[in-house]
């Protein structure tokens, strides 16, 4: 696996400490972090950010073949194949996660802090109790805490949470894992 070094600020804004004990009612210092690292910024950047994405890799895609013959990744025609290969499929999932199904928006960016909230409850568990009120609270006050519109509604959270366990969350909990690293010296 990758090394993966992550840029720690000094101070972590209070909300993520407030959603940070409603994990654990004694967060340790990398948990607030982590949740800050994480936060998603304006929510509602969602759409505009995954255009760009889209936007990158055909750009990629235009131009990275060049690099197989003039510039620096002369003669590393291996790596930029693999790469090539992969960006039409990166390509596919951008757009489809800016489709709708059924006309209703897809709750990406919930599902996203519903993710973040297992892997930190799982970090500082050891297991993450996603369909207790507690867990669902915490995810609403993450949200809030991202710049979401709080709402009072936890049950809400159901669909989102669902469609977090089943997603690949491992690059999630790999920064989480390399913030504790950098915070307690090692790992947890």
């Amino acid at each position: 696996m990758t090394k993966i070094n992550v840029k720690l600020p000094t101070e972590y804004d209070t909300v993520f400490l407030d959603v940070a004990r409603l994990i654990t009612q004694e967060p340790p210092q990398w948990l607030p972090l982590s949740l800050q690292h994480f936060r998603l910024g304006p929510i509602g950047d969602y759409d505009w950010l995954t255009k760009k994405m889209i936007d990158a890799v055909d750009v990629l895609l235009r131009y990275l073949p060049a690099f197989e013959y003039i510039g620096p990744l002369t003669g590393e025609v291996k790596e930029v194949r693999v790469v090539m290969a992969r960006l039409p499929g990166i390509k596919r999932d951008l757009e489809q996660a800016l489709r709708k199904k059924d006309g209703r928006p897809l709750d990406i960016p919930k599902q996203f802090c519903a993710a973040v909230v297992l892997e930190a409850s799982t970090l500082a568990h050891g297991s993450a109790q996603p369909h207790s009120l507690k867990f669902k609270e915490a995810c609403a006050a993450y949200w809030a805490a991202c710049g979401g519109e709080p709402f009072n509604d936890v049950e809400s959270w159901r669909w989102p949470i669902q469609n977090a366990l089943k997603m690949d969350r491992e690059w999630i909990r790999s920064i989480m894992t390399a913030i504790v690293t950098a915070v307690v010296g090692n790992t947890p």
